[in-house]
């Protein structure tokens, strides 16, 4: 389980937030629908603004390819 305190999370972190399959996060990684940063082939996205992400996008229907 993932901790608590950790600030930047990793898109294996991201698998433990969403009730979501491995690929769909993959998705909506590549697509931006998560606002995260990509460096080589990892992607990164800080604690504070995947909530904020959250929070902004409650009740709206995200449209994955």
């Amino acid at each position: 389980m993932m901790s608590e305190d950790k600030e930047i999370l990793t898109q294996k972190d991201l698998y433990e937030y969403f009730p979501l399959g491995k690929t769909t996060i993959q998705k909506m990684l590549q697509q931006k629908i998560i606002p995260a940063t990509k460096v080589g082939r990892n992607y990164f996205i800080t604690k504070a603004k995947l909530l904020s992400w959250i929070d902004e996008n409650a009740g709206n229907e995200l449209n994955i390819d």
